[in-house]
């Protein structure tokens, strides 16, 4: 995994110079892996919700316009954090996102937005509760979920029929 705690530490570093250095990105001296990385990030939810919309728009930073990411290292990135939420989240809402015992969430909606969350109180898998609620109610009101089907859903447009 340390491609991707590369491109992780680009993405931060980048956010970190648009912040006027005041985002810190602390890394462990040994190599991590993807979770132990970005659990040693220390950011404001403002600029984890720019890393999300910067992975959400394919490696394009939305703010600038320059691109900080590969497509293909936002793909792998994006697998990588399909997996790494503890729990029954990617099961409940489907979308790749990572949590922080700090009560953040940061969530991609590959192609639509990026956003973070921050409520610091936990779940047993250490989510937040209340960004878990938010992520489930955002997920299933516009049919974010990738494997989720609504029958009153057209697949191509999707928009809604209005069959019962």
């Amino acid at each position: 995994f340390e491609l991707t705690n590369n491109r992780l530490a680009k993405v931060a570093r980048y956010y970190s110079s648009l912040a006027g250095g005041t985002a810190s990105v602390k890394f462990s001296e040994e190599p991590a892996e993807f979770s132990n990385v970005l659990a040693n990030l220390e950011m404001s939810a403002d600029t984890l919700s720019k890393i999300a919309a910067t992975l959400a728009n394919n490696g394009v930073c939305p703010l600038t316009g320059e691109t900080v990411l590969s497509a293909a290292n936002v793909r792998d990135t994006l697998t990588k954090m399909s997996a790494s939420v503890e729990g029954e989240f990617y099961f409940d809402i489907g979308l790749p996102a990572k949590s922080g015992v700090g009560g953040g969430i940061m969530v991609v909606v590959p192609g639509v937005m990026g956003l973070c969350t921050f409520s610091p109180r936990l779940d047993r898998f250490n989510n937040s509760v209340r960004g878990t609620i938010f992520c489930r109610g955002l997920s299933k009101r516009f049919n974010f979920h990738p494997y989720a089907y609504d029958a009153d859903t057209d697949i191509l447009s999707m928009k809604k029929t209005g069959k019962q």
